[in-house]
């Protein structure tokens, strides 16, 4: 009776829509404006990738090089010849901080200039540095060398400084006495606040993992220095002096 009334039309239609339950909840087609696009996330800056670094001049490292320059640490007072242990153990860091030998720029710093890092626009300065914990324009890498003065009984003469002949002469007996020493830690030294030594820890912690810094020892030093003062302090924790001196020993 209705659909009589309604039209043959509108029967039709509400036929249609009968039969078809679900069509009047059909969701529209999204509008392509109001669809929100998140941007994909910024892969993690990696500050000690070569590019990244904070040197003084970009693509090269520029070190300092601490008078004075004598044997067993360089070799005729020319660190870029890669002759001696500090010359030596500088290219190794410089390699693993991703530059070629020739990026390293050297420059001489004289006994009468400060030993200021940022005053002399260098990445850090090298020369057997004593950690100074009383200093505010120098940062100190993990120490790399360390030179050990006489114990309790033992002639000033007889201690171990790194590359004196005199460490070759001394009393075995005395020296393999398991008693503490002092001892004075050397290390760069970098201008205050600058991250480039949190990536130089790094590389000195893998030289001394994989006996890098061993080896240049056993070819630069003597051998009780070789054996007894590379990396004797844990690489990837900076001690302070007095920390080195309290636990240091004879090896």
């Amino acid at each position: 009776m209705a659909a009589a009334l309604l039209g043959p039309s509108a029967a039709v239609l509400l036929a249609a829509c009968a039969a078809d339950p679900d069509s009047a909840a059909a969701p529209a087609p999204p509008d392509p404006a109001a669809v929100s696009v998140q941007p994909s996330p910024e892969p993690a800056l990696d500050e000690c990738s070569v590019e990244n670094l904070t040197v003084v001049n970009p693509g090269q490292l520029t070190v300092g090089a601490a008078a004075p320059l004598d044997e067993p640490y360089f070799v005729e007072a020319k660190p870029g010849n890669g002759e001696g242990f500090e010359s030596a153990l500088v290219y190794a860091i410089a390699e693993g901080l991703g530059f070629r030998p020739t990026q390293v720029d050297w420059r001489i710093v004289g006994p009468g200039e400060a030993l200021d890092p940022a005053e002399l626009r260098v990445d850090f300065l090298v020369g057997r540095i004593p950690l100074d914990d009383d200093t505010d324009v120098r940062q100190y890498s993990v120490p790399y060398l360390q030179s050990v003065g006489a114990a309790p009984g033992i002639a000033p003469e007889d201690a171990t400084d790194p590359g004196s002949a005199e460490a070759d002469t001394a009393d075995l007996d005395l020296l393999a006495a398991d008693q503490p020493r002092p001892v004075t830690p050397f290390a760069l030294a970098f201008p205050p606040g600058d991250p480039l030594v949190i990536c130089t820890d790094g590389v000195l912690a893998e030289l001394v993992a994989d006996g890098e810094i061993q080896a240049l020892a056993d070819t630069w030093l003597p051998p009780s220095d070789a054996s007894s003062l590379v990396a004797g302090i844990e690489p990837g924790i900076p001690a302070t002096s007095d920390e080195a001196s309290e636990g240091a020993r004879v090896s």
